[in-house]
């Protein structure tokens, strides 16, 4: 196992999956995701999507932005999350 296959946020260990590495590599092409965009591209529910986000987030690989008002969070991709999957790509 790689520091890139696992990050820790405070006690918690995430394990990237080939999902969460198809997910991050959606992220760093659209820069901003809703998580209804993750449900569509990963044909996924709703809860799993927000569940993966979340843990994604909390190890640091995502940001999440409640950029509007009452309105779902955006999600990017971090320097962390690029370099999990070796991308080229600029932080958003």
């Amino acid at each position: 196992m790689t520091d890139r296959s696992l990050a820790r946020a405070g006690s918690l260990k995430v394990r990237l999956t080939d999902r969460d590495r198809q997910l991050l590599a959606f992220m760093a092409e659209h820069r901003i995701v809703l998580g209804a965009h993750v449900v569509r591209a990963l044909s996924v529910s709703r809860a799993r999507a927000s569940a993966r986000l979340a843990a994604l987030a909390s190890a640091g690989y995502v940001r999440r932005d409640p950029w509007f008002h009452r309105q779902a969070a955006c999600h990017q991709i971090t320097r962390q999350g690029l370099a999990a999957i070796e991308s080229d790509l600029p932080v958003p």
